[in-house]
């Protein structure tokens, strides 16, 4: 792989994942009794590796807010449009255009990122998009599916990766799911017209009420979407959140760390990567 930070430059499998007990009170005293400085770092290390235990595991029917405690923070992370690949239809045909701040365009966007290549840092388009109005509608993290994939950000992409099929950075995986994404975003998706959605105001005000309740399954969001398997709503829609942040910290600093979930290809196991990691 050529070296670009925005690429997997520091991934390594996680392995030897600790049995640390996040809630048991042992734990927090001894994060606060921890002098050494790498020992604090072990210890932080090994209660990120706890969460990304959890995460494998998908134990949803426990939602990840309550694995959360006094050192420990959890974040979906790709449950966002990737503005580095977003193409313009969406925003020209539902709502997603009034993200837009007032005398650009989305093709002004594109062009400036056909011509600046993309970034993980979305201060990157704070020159097109109105963060304040709309914080949680667009991120820097998740996998490409190569069917929404934006022509000109494709080959951008593309040339950051030196692999035959680009996979796993370029799939035909569902990027956003359905549990966490945004409510403006969720009727922005539904009603796009190419999809042909009947009612659906409705279909997203369901899958807000019933997220609420439990977690939505697969099997549970076509039930309530009632279209084809082979809708191009699916290839947005989905029950798998692929980026996570995960912060571990004690008094005197913590852990930021980004895990990505590889997509399954020839029935292999889901894995955990980390994506980013480093100390504060």
């Amino acid at each position: 792989m050529k070296s670009i930070h925005f690429l997997f430059i520091a991934f390594f499998i996680i392995t030897n994942l600790g049995a640390v007990a996040l809630y048991n009170s042992a734990v927090t005293k001894y994060v606060s009794k921890a002098e050494d400085e790498g020992k604090r770092k072990e210890i932080l290390v090994r209660m990120t590796e706890e969460v990304i235990k959890r995460l494998s595991a998908e134990d949803f029917a426990t939602p990840y807010q309550e694995w959360e405690s006094e050192h420990i923070s959890i974040s979906p992370l790709s449950d966002r449009l990737n503005i580095n690949y977003v193409g313009r239809n969406i925003f020209r045909k539902t709502r997603l255009g009034e993200t837009l701040k007032a005398n650009t365009s989305i093709e002004q966007l594109q062009d400036y990122r056909d011509k600046n290549g993309l970034s993980l840092n979305i201060s990157f388009y704070d020159d097109f998009i109105d963060f304040e109005e709309y914080p949680d509608i667009f991120g820097v993290y998740g996998w490409a599916n190569k069917k929404q994939l934006d022509v000109f950000a494709g080959e951008r992409l593309k040339q950051y990766i030196n692999e035959d099929d680009y996979f796993p950075y370029i799939n035909t995986e569902s990027m956003l799911n359905c549990n966490y994404i945004d409510a403006f975003l969720l009727e922005c998706i539904l009603s796009y017209p190419d999809y042909k959605i009947t009612g659906f105001r409705a279909k997203a005000k369901t899958i807000i009420e019933r997220r609420e309740q439990h977690y939505i399954q697969e099997d549970e969001l076509r039930r309530i979407l009632k279209v084809a398997n082979t809708n191009p709503v699916y290839d947005y829609l989905g029950t798998i959140t692929w980026f996570w942040e995960i912060n571990a910290a004690d008094s005197k600093g913590g852990c930021r760390t980004i895990i990505a979930r590889l997509p399954a290809k020839d029935n292999e196991e889901k894995e955990y990567r980390v994506y980013e990691q480093r100390f504060y």
